[in-house]
């Protein structure tokens, strides 16, 4: 293949004496000094004072409307500022001398010891003819290495999601088995990061390993078995061999052993991209996909040739693959989507159903990638635990973030349209106009067939910052599913509406599509004018996202529903868990910052509730709080540059909170979306599909009522 051009020159600082070529050195304190390598590759910007910044920058040319990927591989140890400070990376667009477009600017990174990808994409403004590429410190102290910078011409990124379908819920599609052990056939099975992962998902007593050779002789009797060489085990050398051995588990296979097995029926074609992400596109909906709608495009992909690359394995179709695939039953769940049409929509991905497992044609190397900040091996990982049967998908969904403002409140719209009791109250103004808007859930003359009376108001906010993904679509995808039509209709809707008008405002501080930057402040925190009659509003939740992986609740004092909450959102939590998803991702309650403490761990974070008076200071708290209203704030996990990798879990999260939260307005409401049968604290059981819905004077909501149980 063509090699990509990287429009950085001298892009890892080996040409130059005193300084590197071709870069610019700019900084806010002359204690910060470079430190170069007598030979080899790689430059060390180094402060010992308390806070500075410092950047190497360079220009390069380009065209309004190209996209590029900037990246740089970096390493550093820093003390910052704040949440915001450490080591970035800038992209500032210009025409001849001035600013065509706003700095866009990375998260920050903070200890990074191991060399770590820093990437995101940017698309040329119009009047835009250069791009100022910066890297280095911004308000922190200690030491930054950079390894290489690169800035590549890509396509516009693929990744897409389909936010307004209705993917079927988990226990409507329920896997054939559950897999709780695990045996991976491997040349280097113990050394392979995917040993290290499921273990950690499993426990490391239900995970084995074997040899090929020892395959026919010592398979353990697990509940899967995952074969990732290129070649067949021993004893596993025929189509008949493979489908007996998937009747009693699940098999995943690789495309290239497939291949072998299948005597080149399947042939594999090899995809090398070094600029764009390669990504797969779900053709399927069954179990495997689930918190997926049908043609999202995600990334999938292993590495390729060159660094930073991206490789996939795909069967090339035609009538005898056709008549293969139909003899042995093998349907196709997700195709390529690659630069070019001729490598896109093949299978990367075959499933054949038996009554006790399932076989699978897929590569698992994807999710044994090295993570950059866009950290795709989690949305890997949830793909594979969908395999192995695992239930994680309760209301989060894939979200890949819609970059144009007007795009996004065009879908809000969109939404009222093909559900009227969805309404979006500004139809009169043109889309691309539209600065505020309000959703509620029912018409002003009818709320679900229920006569019109005074009720008091619940109101949301999300977006309360620009490019806060994790708080528009969480909330998006709870108010959604309160209009949602046969069979899987929302069980408790009907109850909520017959006590409260419940409205949102969905992007209170507008739209900044990130592509991977730090949200910015192209809209600045607006406050909102509430008006409501008094006693007429019963709450105001307003819906974030932070730098810290964690969940809370928060509320202005101990005062209200402050003991419900702290009583019954753990428990909520305990029993109806948001997701049971893992992710590579730093311990609760720290910061995303911190490289070093990142790992794969069980992702969702356990929710607190406290309280802080100084969250709630705005005039519209204060508005709101006149009227009568209760004051929350859901804070949640959000991370700019890895949302789409991370969104199932985070919007998971976020929903789920949302209508725990709401619920404790009415009494109590929480909704069993696994498949097996849920209890909570000394009531009945809650079957797959059902909800728990008490009403706020039962006796069970009373503090001294309840235990969990």
């Amino acid at each position: 293949m063509t090699k990509t051009l990287n429009l950085i020159k001298n892009p890892a600082f080996s040409e130059g004496k005193k300084k590197p070529l071709r870069w610019d050195w700019l900084t806010t304190d002359d204690a910060v000094i470079v430190e170069r390598p007598d030979a080899g590759e790689g430059i060390t910007i180094r402060c010992d004072q308390p806070v500075a910044s410092a950047m190497l920058t360079q220009t390069v040319t380009c065209k309004p409307d190209e996209f590029f990927r900037v990246e740089a591989i970096i390493s550093c140890d820093l003390t910052a500022h704040d949440a915001a400070s450490g080591l970035v990376l800038t992209a500032q667009p210009f025409d001849k001398t001035t600013p065509a477009g706003e700095k866009l600017t990375t998260n920050a990174t903070t200890i990074a010891y191991d060399p770590f990808t820093v990437c995101a994409y940017i698309e040329v403004p119009e009047g835009a003819r250069r791009l100022a590429i910066g890297i280095g410190l911004e308000n922190a102290c200690g030491s930054v290495t950079i390894h290489r910078v690169s800035v590549l011409g890509v396509l516009e990124p693929e990744e897409t999601s389909h936010i307004v379908a209705f993917p079927s819920p988990a226990y409507a599609l329920p896997a054939p088995r559950t897999a709780k052990t695990v045996a991976i056939c491997s040349g280097k099975a113990d050394d392979r990061p995917l040993a290290s992962i499921l273990r950690t998902v499993l426990g490391r007593k239900n995970v084995s390993t074997l040899a090929p050779t020892d395959f026919q002789k010592k398979l353990p009797k697990t509940d899967a078995v995952l074969i990732l060489d290129d070649s067949p085990p021993t004893g596993l050398r025929s189509m008949t061999a493979l489908v007996k051995l998937a009747e009693e588990r699940i098999v995943v296979v690789s495309t290239a052993t497939f291949s072998k097995i299948t005597k080149g029926i399947a042939r594999v074609r090899r995809v090398d991209q070094e600029d764009d992400p390669i990504c797969a596109k779900v053709v399927f909906a069954n179990h495997a996909t689930r918190g997926f709608a049908l043609n999202d495009l995600f990334p999938y992909a292993g590495p390729g040739e060159q660094p930073g690359g991206y490789a996939q394995n795909q069967f090339r179709t035609g009538p005898d693959f056709t008549k293969f695939c139909e003899q042995h039953k093998l349907i196709t769940l997700l195709t390529s989507m690659c630069n070019q049409e001729n490598t896109s929509d093949k299978p990367v991905c075959l499933y054949r159903e038996t009554k006790r497992g399932g076989l699978f044609v897929l590569d698992l190397n994807p999710v044994e990638c090295v993570p950059t900040s866009e950290g795709n091996p989690t949305i890997a990982l949830h793909l594979l635990r969908n395999v192995l049967g695992h239930a994680q998908h309760c209301l989060g969904q894939y979200a890949a973030p819609i970059q144009e403002e007007y795009e996004i409140r065009d879908i809000f719209r969109e939404m009222n349209i093909r559900f009227p009791e969805f309404v979006e109250h500004s139809e009169d103004i043109p889309i691309r106009d539209v600065t505020d808007q309000l959703i509620t859930i029912g018409r002003d003359d009818a709320s679900y067939g229920l006569p019109l009376r005074q009720k008091p108001v619940v109101l949301v906010r999300s977006g309360l910052h620009s490019g806060d993904a994790e708080s528009v679509y969480g909330a998006f995808f709870w108010f959604k599913q309160l209009v949602r039509m046969p069979p899987f209709t929302c069980t408790y809707s009907e109850s909520l509406a017959s006590k409260f008008r419940l409205a949102w405002a969905p992007m209170v501080a507008g739209w900044d599509g990130r592509y991977g930057w730090r949200r910015g402040n192209r809209t600045p925190l607006q406050d909102m004018e509430i008006e409501a009659e008094d006693g007429a509003f019963a709450v105001l939740i307003d819906l974030v996202s932070v730098p810290w992986n964690r969940a809370r609740v928060v509320v202005p004092s101990r005062r209200g529903r402050y003991q419900r909450y702290a009583q019954w959102l753990p428990a909520l939590q305990e029993s109806f868990s948001a997701g049971n998803y893992f992710a590579y991702a730093p311990p609760h309650g720290e910061l995303f910052s911190d490289r070093t403490k990142y790992a794969w761990r069980r992702a969702t974070p356990p929710v607190s509730v406290t309280t802080d008076d100084t969250l709630f200071e705005t005039d519209a708290h204060r508005q709101a709080q006149a009227a009568g209203a209760e004051l929350v704030r859901i804070e949640v996990p959000g991370h700019d540059a890895d949302f789409s990798s991370h969104s199932i879990y985070r919007t998971d999260l976020t929903a789920s909170l949302l209508e725990w939260v709401i619920g404790l307005q009415y009494g109590l409401v929480a909704v069993n979306r696994t498949e097996r049968k849920i209890r909570c604290n000394g009531f009945e059981p809650v079957a797959p599909g059902s909800a728990l819905v008490v009403d706020g004077n039962d006796v069970m909501l009373r503090p001294a009522s309840s235990k969990v149980g």
